[in-house]
């Protein structure tokens, strides 16, 4: 008998019992980095709004300063003619402009002359957020046309594209609202909003503030910075709507959390199939040693029980008996009302067998109308009692095949283990022996080793 057989329900329980551990365990490990990345995420939130802020305003500072360096810069090209600038000047002035934004990224200049000027105030720096980055014009007066007085003014305009977060933080601080309130001199203030999605960042228009929880209110971060030399104030506030810091933990851990969840399904599915291995064991050992019809040991398994229940008697010294039952008259069912009604009357008689018989007796089909029960730790009167309360049970009660009650009797040869040297086929054939004997005293009786030739008691008595 293979091990998935002897320890089937054993073997399905700890196979269950390691996935339900594993399970447990993966979720553990599970809530164990959810709680790692929910503290840093709670501790690094506003570190990293304070260093992003602080990189900001040090880009648009250096945006700024640039700006103020183009009048120095024009001063030197002797533009001026007598106090005015001519048109060779303008020229120059063009090609000096072209040259210098050659191969620059992010930057152009242009010459306005008169009519060119579109701006209500031409010497304003201008703030725009075009296409994802903040653009920056400003205009620096040069002088005016030697023809007509018109300003001659040189515009400057650099976009500034805000850094994108790095690494993991791209997606662990998705949605990332960094709003800001920019003043340069004393012209307006200006407010923008830095937008972090899809691992970019870009500059906005600022659109009207959400309302805060009130569990982060206190929280919120802000940060004021300012370079009074050249005139640049700025505000940063965190306006962002952070979402469930669960979905965030879903997001981020996407491809561990699959591959989890895919080995833990493996794993299932391994032990289903280990579990199912171990049922069909169990199964096909079943239908090689039971009788398909009564659900009895069939022969070849009760030898190998009845060695085995022999040999634990000669080692224990405990005696043992076999009997060996027939039912009578069983070919005269079957010829008067067909195989269905035998086979009807043999399920009938294993189930009053299992009624008389103990837990630890082995009961088996042996072929046909043929059954062998061997009882362990039991001596010829035991033997007896199980006879007479078989015998009794069968006349209380008739088989049932439709509408047909059939009685149904049976002969029992009853033979004891008489120790060593005693073989099993020697106790099987004195007790087939004695069965015959039973039928030729006429059937419905047992006849075993002590009492060869007696009628039995509850015979003799209802004679």
């Amino acid at each position: 008998m293979s091990l998935f057989v002897r320890h089937g329900r054993l073997l399905r329980r700890g196979f269950c019992v390691f996935a339900v551990v594993l399970c447990i365990g993966a979720v553990a490990l599970v809530e164990n980095r959810f709680r790692f990345q929910q503290k840093f995420f709670q501790e690094s939130w506003g570190t990293l709004l304070r260093q992003y802020s602080e990189a900001v305003f040090e880009s648009q500072r250096r945006q700024l300063e640039d700006h103020r360096l183009q009048p120095a810069l024009a001063a030197g090209l002797e533009l001026s003619q007598g106090g005015c600038i001519d048109a060779s000047g303008r020229q120059r002035l063009a090609g000096w402009a072209q040259q210098r934004t050659r191969g620059v990224r992010d930057i152009t200049q242009r010459v306005l002359v008169g009519s060119d000027i579109a701006t209500a105030d031409p010497l304003a720096p201008w703030l725009q957020a075009i296409d994802g980055a903040l653009r920056l014009t400003s205009h620096v007066l040069l002088g005016r046309t030697c023809s007509g007085g018109e300003p001659v003014i040189l515009e400057t305009r650099s976009d500034l594209q805000p850094q994108p977060l790095a690494g993991s933080m791209t997606t662990f601080f998705a949605g990332l609202r960094l709003s800001l309130s920019m003043q340069l001199g004393t012209h307006p203030a200006q407010s923008f909003d830095i937008l972090f999605q899809d691992g970019r960042a870009e500059y906005r228009p600022s659109v009207a503030a959400q309302p805060i929880d009130s569990d982060r209110q206190e929280k919120v971060f802000q940060l004021a910075m300012s370079d009074e030399a050249i005139g640049l104030r700025v505000v940063y506030r965190d306006t962002s709507q952070v979402d469930s810091l669960l979905l965030r933990f879903f997001a981020i851990n996407a491809g561990v959390l699959a591959m989890l969840s895919a080995f833990l399904l493996a794993l299932i599915g391994i032990v289903a199939v280990l579990a199912h291995v171990v049922r069909l064991s169990e199964r096909l050992h079943y239908l090689s040693t039971r009788d398909f019809l009564t659900g009895l040991y069939n022969r070849r398994a009760a030898m190998e029980q009845a060695g085995t229940e022999l040999a634990r008697a000669q080692r224990t010294g405990r005696g043992c008996c076999v009997a060996q039952i027939d039912i009578d008259h069983f070919k005269r069912v079957n010829d008067q009302f067909g195989h269905d009604a035998g086979d009807a009357v043999l399920q009938f008689f294993a189930a009053r067998l299992q009624e008389v018989v103990r837990k630890q007796d082995l009961l088996a089909r042996m072929g046909g109308e043929e059954f062998l029960v061997l009882l362990p730790e039991t001596d010829l009167a035991g033997a007896r009692c199980m006879a007479e309360r078989l015998r009794g049970v069968l006349h209380a009660k008739a088989a049932s095949y439709g509408q047909v009650r059939i009685p149904v009797t049976c002969s029992l040869g009853i033979s004891e283990w008489r120790g060593q040297g005693d073989s099993l086929q020697r106790l099987l054939t004195r007790a087939d022996q004695l069965l015959y004997q039973a039928k030729r005293q006429g059937r419905d009786r047992w006849v075993d080793d002590a009492s060869v030739g007696a009628r039995s008691p509850i015979l003799q008595f209802a004679e």
